[in-house]
This record gives structure tokens, C-alpha cells and sequence, in this order.
């Protein structure tokens, strides 16, 4: 199993889920409808996500989930920049708004080792940016 630096992993996997995107959905539309690396949208209920996007019905009342998923993935692929590779776990300006998650940061080196793995299908030891690898982190 090879070692590489946690920005060495997120950038892979950035490259790898740019490839599942059309344009027409954000990533965590996405991650939820494929049940793919943290589940985006779909791993929150009602209630968590009102709480995370507390602004989306402030004009037009959100009647049903699929309503609410709906507005809530637009915003976000107005977020989003494809061309560039920005995926809303990049993005850290909301505009105002709260981020609805911590992006990148929300991951330990293991797990972006298991997203590797699962997505790319390759088999990694993510280690931390400060470390070279091979170097072992104290524990």
C-alpha cells in the first residue's frame, strides 16, 4: 500500500467526482442519488437540512423533500465551478449564508483513504500534509 499526502488524495478524488457531474446537478445531489463518498444531500433529514440552509424557503414556502432537495441543489451548482474543479467542498464563501458543511475538512486521512479505495480503487494510506510519507504520525 502506498502513502500519499491528504492534498495529493483530495485531489484525485476531486478529478475522479468532477467526472460524475453534468452540470445540471451539485455534487451532493449526486453523492446522494448514487450513494457515493459522504452521501451529500440524501445523509440529512428535513429538519437537518432546514437547519444547514435555514434561508431556502424564506420567499417561496418548500412544500415537499424533493421540493426542498430541489432548491437546495441549485444553490449549490450555482456554487460549484466544473471547469476550474471547484466542487462545493472547496467552496468557503456561502455568500452570506452559513456553510452547510465543512467540505474537505469534514474528512480524516482515513477516510479519505476508504473514499479512494471505494471510488478509484485504489488501495492508500492517506497521511497528513505535514508528514512525508512513509513518515508515521503520532497516534
Amino acid at each position: 500500500m502506498k502513502d500519499i499526502s491528504r492534498s495529493e488524495a483530495i485531489r484525485h478524488l476531486r478529478e475522479h467526482l468532477t467526472t460524475r457531474l453534468d452540470g445540471s446537478h451539485s455534487l451532493c445531489h449526486v453523492a446522494g442519488e448514487e450513494r457515493i463518498f459522504c452521501g451529500g444531500l440524501a445523509q440529512w433529514s428535513d429538519e437537518e437540512l432546514y437547519e444547514r440552509f435555514p434561508w431556502i424557503d424564506r420567499f417561496r414556502p418548500v412544500r415537499t423533500r424533493a421540493e426542498l432537495l430541489q432548491r437546495i441543489d441549485q444553490w449549490l451548482l450555482h456554487r460549484q465551478h466544473l471547469p476550474s474543479g471547484r466542487l462545493p467542498c472547496d467552496v468557503a464563501d456561502c455568500q452570506g449564508h452559513a456553510k452547510p458543511c465543512h467540505g474537505w475538512d469534514e474528512f480524516y486521512e482515513g477516510e479519505l483513504g476508504r473514499f479512494c479505495r471505494e471510488l478509484l480503487g485504489e488501495e492508500v494510506r492517506v497521511v497528513p500534509d505535514s508528514l512525508e510519507p512513509g513518515e508515521v504520525a503520532e497516534r
